[in-house]
């Protein structure tokens, strides 16, 4: 009578099986991985048009108020880093001081917003506020109604302003140098100060 002996699996059988599972769900890994740092860079990059656009919309509306009635100095500063000027946003027919500069050291834009007192002087309102963080650069370009570019605040009749921000820190480094820094730019026209130099 014939023995029936059942067969096991060999080390070697065992090993090969090991490996090709390892490799398999190496590549599940890495799939799954990269299909993450996709969609994080994705959204990375909305995240950083969503908030150029808005930060650039919230500045522009105040810009363009500039030199509005009553105004001592329309334009008090204007550098490549900071613009500094007066409008009655409120039309309160009380003076409103505007101050949007860059901070490099916070990588921050601020605000500042001051209101004319009896005495002819400026009161702060509130403390300074941070418009954005993660900003790398913020310029200011300034230009006639001939669209040349000006130094001279009697002539300013358009600004443009350009941010450039970087990812948040609190994405993978991968990530965050896959998205690299996002630029962008809108010119704001001004009509009050136009108006101002056209007057006789």
């Amino acid at each position: 009578m014939k023995t029936m002996y059942k067969r096991g699996f060999t080390l070697i059988e065992m090993l090969i099986v090991t490996v090709l599972l390892a490799l398999v769900v190496g590549m599940i890994a890495y799939l799954f991985g990269s299909s993450v740092r996709s969609s994080t860079l994705a959204r990375t990059r909305l995240e950083l048009l969503e908030n150029a656009r808005s930060t650039l919309s919230y500045m522009s509306r105040f810009i363009r108020l500039a030199g509005i009635q009553p105004v001592d100095d329309a334009i008090e500063t204007m550098d490549e880093h900071e613009i500094k000027f007066q409008a009655d946003v409120d039309d309160d027919e009380v003076t409103d001081r505007f101050s949007f500069v860059f901070d490099p050291e916070a990588q921050s834009i601020i605000v500042t917003r001051w209101i004319k007192n009896a005495g002819g002087g400026f009161d702060p309102v509130g403390e300074p506020q941070v418009v954005m963080d993660n900003v790398t650069d913020l310029e200011f370009h300034y230009y006639t109604a001939e669209n040349v570019e000006t130094s001279d605040p009697d002539q300013l009749t358009s600004v443009e302003i350009e941010i450039t921000l970087q990812p948040p820190t609190n994405i993978s480094t991968v990530v965050r140098e896959m998205a690299g820094e996002y630029k962008q730019s809108t010119r704001v026209y001004c009509p009050n100060l136009a108006w101002r130099l056209a007057a006789p």
